[in-house]
């Protein structure tokens, strides 16, 4: 398994911060498919989070896109 180092990711500001927060996101959701019956509230929660994490990305791109 290959490790991920969140310092190097934080390097690109606000795109590897968005990146590293999908990253979470994607984990929290594959943890919560082991259980027999999915939290509907957890997955809501990781849901509007993972739209956040997508939301930064994209304002970081934006704003990099302008400069």
């Amino acid at each position: 398994m290959v490790r991920i180092d969140p310092a190097n990711i934080l390097n690109y500001g606000a795109i590897g911060l968005g990146f590293l927060l999908a990253f979470l996101a994607y984990r929290l959701i594959a943890k919560e498919q082991k259980h027999e019956s999915p939290r509907k509230t957890l997955l809501r929660a990781v849901y509007v989070f993972m739209l956040f994490s997508v939301t930064l990305t994209v304002m970081g791109f934006t704003s990099e896109y302008f400069e």
